[in-house]
């Protein structure tokens, strides 16, 4: 044959799976169905510059100029072959093997090497799928067909060929994609196929083969709940270390048995044993002299697990196993080893969603059933929201991916309220993980029903739970731990250490979602909801108090970390839309949560300082007594919440009615905070006198109850008010200096960090910018570590202030970007008292730059973070 090209070819071959079996099948037919064949892929390498070399039968052997060409022209085939309607309906199905090279041409052919080799790489393939060797890959890889993807099946051994070949899928969107394990000689050749390529599990990968490979590892358990990727990472795995193992690796899928009866079959057809060579005995001699690594693949449901996995090593000495399971073995030699959800992202700009492992495979398995789709700027934050919504779950992600082809990513979010019923598409064929439901149900039907009942309440807990609250609520005081221990066994829960360093529950927030569907239908969640509640109302009890003392930072991480069960209790006991069977009781105590949490919501403890404020509304429109010490608390907490909001009107409401309440209930405790309250509504609203008459008669109050706490905030208020409505910068220090005192003496660090900041404040307004500087510079790194977000951003425009009265501007336009920032970000107006204070030198320093110069700082500043903001202006003055 004249003009065969020469140098780097791809020489593809191809032929019928089962052609004597379909000639059966069909008869007569079979001639007009080869025929068709034919004419389809003749159509097809025509198309893309082959060059038949031979035609043997249903046989085909072609030779192309380019990878690309050759690949193109089976992606073509195949197509075509799917779509052909065949005689009988039976479809007739085309193994395709390539492999590139520079074999020599001779004659009307080519000899060498590659031919053989280009043979025993389409000798591996099933029928519909599409293989490539690695020099074909490396060559197609970045200008593949559209909707298609090349899958890494990892290194095999081919017949007669001299080194292990590395071989790759070309998967094509809309055709079968999952195969079995390719037909070469054994290691790799006995692992499933994967359909997609491994993402974000790189860290996992490497301590995985490092720790299978170690001398004095035998047995590594990959435990994790159903979804999260078990099986795949432990082929990867596998595939990484079959050159390591002189008998290969074998694949034992074991989901559809429970007993190790059934299992030793099993390992027999993975093996390649014949139908009568299955019995334990047969099985145990098989492999008796095999270094060898298996894959047992699923085995939580396999009684006696533990004993199958030691008798299969024990018969094997110099073999290893890999076994993906829900539950640990618990047997000796065991190593654990817990599959983590995939990493999300930690912002919602594309370039932070892009880097998500979660986001990544989202978008692979996005783009299989929409090749067009891509991470932008105007989805990523919905993709972001759709992968934490899902745990970073794989099997999650994949079922999820799979609707972008009729919706959107947005769309997709405000579909995921029923994100245990999202359903796999119809090509998958596990049951058991065909909507995320199933396969929680698959771990949660494995548990007796003790483990269930506590299973089910544990769903109650937003954000976990200690173990103390996990007993009360789930009401297994006795055996809690056992309880935790069980579940933690099944890879239903997690266990993380709290801030203090006790363990905590924790469940994923799909699993959750499962938890609480089966509580609804159990007749006990009313009743497990209520001691919930009633748990965190005694738990806020005991921390609020310490939040305005020494044990502050030790309360508010605590509250930080039962935030969500705060949430919950107050959604259960004061739902936006209450039922008309409401007990009166649960009610009572939602307005008893409020109350004891008003303050945990505020600005100065770095929460989100206005999501208490709906509940708090509700508790006092529902609140049926009218005159009681939890009502009085929620008005003076509502009414402090709306004047940082700038509702003025409102907030000076509600703080008279609030005082009013607390002088009919003759609590001074109480009246002392609301009249602190109504003191700096009346400031802002400009009703001065009646501002200093409340500070008068709370001062007072609190040297009749002799309460040093309650002193110390409202001289610290009071100061303020002397410093911006009466002026008097002298008198207002020495209040200053006074709480200060107090401060020490109570051990409040959150005070003395305010206290100290104020200090600064009205040096400045004294004209000593050296020693304001100074105080200001030793308050920051302390306020730093407090971590407060309405401290820093008041702390960062009075630096700038002082920064502007000592001549550096460019400094005061850095710090009050950055404060102008978080003044936004907090939904929290600059009062106009404070505007006022830095309003002269901020003019002062922005008349000292140029408009550009002042908008590029200012800029500046408004992009940093605060803390680093904060952080630079003190290198920069120091």
């Amino acid at each position: 044959m004249a003009g065969l090209p020469s140098g780097t070819v791809t020489l593809l071959f191809s032929d019928i799976e089962g052609s004597t079996a379909l000639l059966s099948r069909l008869g007569s037919e079979y001639a007009d169905a080869l025929d068709a064949q034919r004419t389809l892929m003749r159509r097809a390498w025509s198309d893309h510059g082959g060059i038949e070399l031979g035609t043997e039968g249903d046989s085909f052997y072609v030779v192309f100029e380019t990878a690309p060409d050759a690949a193109w022209g089976a992606v073509d085939a195949q197509r075509a072959l799917a779509t052909y309607p065949w005689p009988q309906g039976e479809a007739v199905r085309v193994r395709i093997g390539m492999h590139t090279g520079s074999p020599a041409v001779h004659g009307e052919a080519y000899v060498g090497m590659d031919v053989h080799r280009a043979a025993r790489v389409a000798g591996a393939a099933h029928g519909g799928q599409v293989v490539l060797s690695d020099s074909t890959a490396t060559l197609v890889a970045g200008r593949l067909p559209e909707a298609t993807a090349l899958v890494d099946l990892g290194p095999h051994r081919l017949k007669d060929m001299p080194a292990p070949e590395r071989l790759h899928q070309l998967t094509i969107d809309g055709l079968q994609s999952d195969f079995p394990p390719l037909k070469t000689l054994g290691s790799t050749s006995r692992l499933p196929v994967p359909a997609t390529p491994l993402v974000g599990r790189d860290t996992e990968v490497a301590s995985l083969v490092a720790r299978v490979a170690s001398p004095d590892t035998r047995l590594v358990t990959l435990i994790g709940p159903g979804g999260t990727g078990k099986t795949r990472l432990a082929i990867a795995v596998a595939e990484r270390l079959w050159t390591t193992m002189a008998d290969g690796v074998y694949f034992v899928p074991m989901a559809t048995v429970t007993a190790t009866e059934s299992a030793w079959p099993l390992v027999a057809e993975s093996l390649g044993l014949p139908p009568e060579v299955r019995s334990t005995g047969d099985v145990a001699a098989a492999v008796a002299d095999k270094q060898a690594l298996f894959v047992l693949d699923n085995l939580e449901q396999v009684a006696d697990a533990d004993i199958f996995a030691a008798e299969l090593l024990s018969a094997s000495p110099r073999s290893r196993a890999i076994v993906t399971s829900r539950r640990p073995l618990h047997t000796s030699g065991e190593h654990e080893f817990p599959v983590p959800p995939l990493g999300l992202p930690a912002a919602d700009e594309v370039a932070d969603v892009g880097t998500s492992p979660a986001v990544r495979m989202f978008v692979q398995h996005a783009q299989r059933v929409r090749p067009a789709f891509e991470l932008t700027a105007d989805n990523s934050a919905a993709v972001a929201a759709v992968c934490r919504h899902l745990d970073g779950l794989p099997l999650g992600l994949e079922l999820a991916a799979a609707r972008i082809k009729l919706l959107s990513p947005s769309a997709l979010l405000n579909r995921l309220g029923s994100v245990l019923d999202v359903a796999a598409a119809t090509t998958r064929g596990s049951d058991r993980q065909r909507t995320l439901r199933s396969t929680i149900s698959w771990s949660y039907d494995l548990l007796d029903e003790r483990s269930q009942t506590f299973f089910r309440r544990l769903g109650v807990f937003g954000g976990g739970g200690d173990l103390a609250a996990v007993a009360a609520v789930t009401q297994a005081e006795a055996d809690a731990l056992d309880a935790v221990s069980d579940l933690l066994d099944a890879s239903l829960i997690g266990v993380v250490d709290d801030p203090s360093g006790e363990p905590r529950v924790v469940l994923l927030e799909t699993i959750r979602a499962y938890a609480l569907d089966m509580l609804a239908h159990s007749g006990d969640h009313e009743s497990t909801r209520d001691r919930h509640a009633r748990h965190f109302l005694a738990v806020a009890q005991h921390l609020v108090p310490m939040l305005e003392a020494e044990r502050y930072q030790f309360a508010k991480a605590r509250l930080g970390s039962e935030l969500g069960n705060l949430r919950e209790a107050l959604d259960w006991t004061l739902p936006e839309n209450e039922p008309v069977s409401m007990p009166a009781g649960r009610r009572a105590l939602g307005i008893e949560l409020c109350a004891e949490t008003g303050i945990v919501w505020a600005s100065a403890f770095g929460y989100p300082q206005f999501e208490g404020l709906p509940f708090t509304r509700r508790a006092i429109e529902r609140d049926t007594r009218g005159d009681g010490v939890a009502l009085a608390r929620c008005l003076t907490h509502a009414s402090s919440r709306l004047s940082i909001q700038g509702k003025w009107g409102e907030s000076h409401d509600k703080a008279v009615l609030a005082v009013a309440m607390c002088r009919r209930l003759d609590d001074p405790h109480r009246l002392i905070d609301a009249l602190n309250v109504q003191a700096i509504i009346d400031s802002e609203r400009g009703a001065v006198d009646d501002a200093r008459d409340a500070y008068e008669e709370a001062l007072m109050l609190t040297r009749k109850v002799g309460n040093q706490i309650k002193r110390h905030e409202v001289i610290a208020d009071m100061a303020i008010f002397v410093e911006t409505h009466e002026r008097d910068y002298e008198r207002a220090l020495a209040l200053k200096r006074e709480a200060l005192a107090l401060a020490h003496e109570i051990g409040s660090p959150f005070a003395l960090v305010l206290d100290r900041h104020n200090i600064a404040c009205s040096l400045r307004l004294l004209g000593q910018l050296d020693e304001a500087l100074a105080q200001m510079r030793s308050v920051i790194p302390e306020a730093l570590k407090l971590n407060i977000p309405s401290g820093l951003m008041y702390l960062a425009e009075d630096f700038a202030a002082i920064l502007a009265e000592r001549g550096e501007a460019r400094l005061a336009a850095w710090l009050l970007g950055t404060a102008d920032a978080s003044h936004k970000t907090l939904q929290a107006p600059r009062p106009s008292p404070q505007e006022a204070e830095i309003a002269e030198p901020m003019a002062t320093a922005r008349a000292a730059l140029t408009s550009d110069e002042w908008d590029a700082a200012y800029a500046a500043g408004h992009a940093l973070p605060i803390d680093e903001m904060l952080q630079q202006a003190l290198q920069e003055t120091g």
